[in-house]
């Protein structure tokens, strides 16, 4: 049973301190003394409902996947939830996890997951997993060799030019660039490699997007040089041509297809951050800015009417050691505020706003994770947004629910 620690109604956020003042939405109160947010147009709407230690997984075919700790739940969207079943671990592990800090210290939890089918997979402990809802059977699928997972998977569905399938690209720190691989999973058929990024060419892959509109995939490739890249795929991988790359506003995580071109944010430590458009004109390649970010974006997801973008906070790269590195709990001089934020991005004209932020605990980054705000992946059939805050020094590690 899931533990609501808050719900939230009339828009409001000041439940707690009862000061809540219907003349004027408290998100946007709370934003106007943000000296980010006076870029953008704030959000008039409110946190609903709040749910202790559970994270919003992916949406597929209309229910929400979610999990808590090793256990995997589903709702349809409506209030109605049930348990799927729970991934094996060691008792001395579920117990360890009951803390917070030693949840996030270990990466604790599903890694990424995605909907395809009959069947969801789950990328959980450096493994991936199948679910078959029919049969109600968890399996091993595989073992990631190098590192934990994708931090994104990828499903290929009526795009000309490709077989329907999934797709996940490589995602491990490969400072040296070895060659990066991308996996292909065809119904009733194992992973197999269907494309490899030559040796110096890309530290990882961050994500893989369809675009219906090109009949295309974009592959966003990190991190630094001339790896911060987007690549264009068109039939079954036959073709992959270099878009744009050698410049940290090609670097990037999260990413639309639109009718003007390639909506997507940057994710950069080194350089400032910002919502931007890659379009063609007259045959050419042309990124432009649509809105300034906080920080570096890890994170997205679209809902019925709008692009939604998070905001990380991030450690500095100035350390004299290792163990200085892990100990760090400075922000990278690039974010202006230690605060992750939510921006929503109309799809009818990219009008930015501000819908909240999360200032980071003093828990030191590298060691206890980025301060960040993920979103379930798949099709959200509704304006309603399902948030997980990480690093955050209120209502961490919880899920939260927005109307927009």
């Amino acid at each position: 049973m899931l533990r609501l620690i808050e719900e939230r109604h009339s828009r409001s956020n000041d439940v707690r301190s009862g000061t809540a003042d219907a003349t004027k939405p408290a998100v946007a109160r709370k934003l106007d003394s943000n000296t980010h947010s006076k870029s953008f147009l704030a959000n008039q709407c409110g946190c609903e409902a709040i749910y202790e230690r559970t994270r919003p997984l992916f949406w597929h075919r209309g229910q929400l996947y979610f999990c808590r700790g090793t256990k995997v739940m589903v709702s349809n969207g409506r209030g109605q939830m049930h348990s799927l079943f729970s991934f094996p671990d060691r008792w001395w592990s579920r117990y360890a996890d009951r803390s917070k800090l030693v949840d996030r210290m270990r990466r604790s939890g599903v890694y990424s997951g995605i909907g395809h089918g009959e069947n969801a997979y789950f990328s959980y402990r450096s493994r991936l997993y199948r679910f078959h809802q029919a049969s109600n059977q968890l399996s091993l699928e595989m073992r990631f060799k190098r590192g934990n997972g994708p931090l994104q998977f990828c499903a290929v569905e009526k795009i000309t030019g490709f077989d329907d399938c999934l797709l996940f690209g490589e995602y491990f720190g490969n400072a040296n660039k070895d060659p990066i691989r991308i996996y292909q999973k065809k119904e009733h058929r194992d992973w197999q490699p269907i494309y490899s990024f030559a040796a110096g060419e890309l530290n990882h892959i961050h994500n893989i997007v369809p675009d219906p509109y090109r009949d295309c995939l974009w592959v966003l490739g990190g991190d630094f040089g001339e790896a911060a890249s987007i690549w264009q795929v068109r039939n079954n991988f036959r073709t992959v041509r270099r878009i744009v790359s050698g410049s940290q506003k090609y670097r990037a995580c999260v990413a639309f297809p639109t009718k003007q071109g390639l909506l997507y944010a940057t994710d950069s430590q080194l350089a400032k951050n910002s919502i931007r458009l890659l379009e063609e004109k007259a045959g050419r390649w042309q990124s432009v800015e649509v809105a300034p970010l906080n920080g570096p974006s890890i994170y997205g997801c679209a809902t019925k009417d709008y692009y939604v973008f998070s905001t990380s906070t991030e450690p500095t790269k100035d350390y004299k050691n290792k163990y200085a590195a892990m100990l760090d709990n400075r922000p990278a001089s690039v974010i202006e505020e230690n605060r992750s934020f939510i921006i929503t991005c109309a799809k009818s004209d990219f009008r930015c706003s501000v819908l909240s932020s999360k200032q980071k605990d003093r828990w030191p980054y590298r060691m206890f994770q980025f301060g960040s705000i993920t979103f379930p992946g798949g099709i959200n059939p509704s304006n309603m947004l399902y948030t997980h805050s990480i690093g955050s020094s209120q209502d961490d590690l919880a899920m939260e629910v927005w109307q927009l």
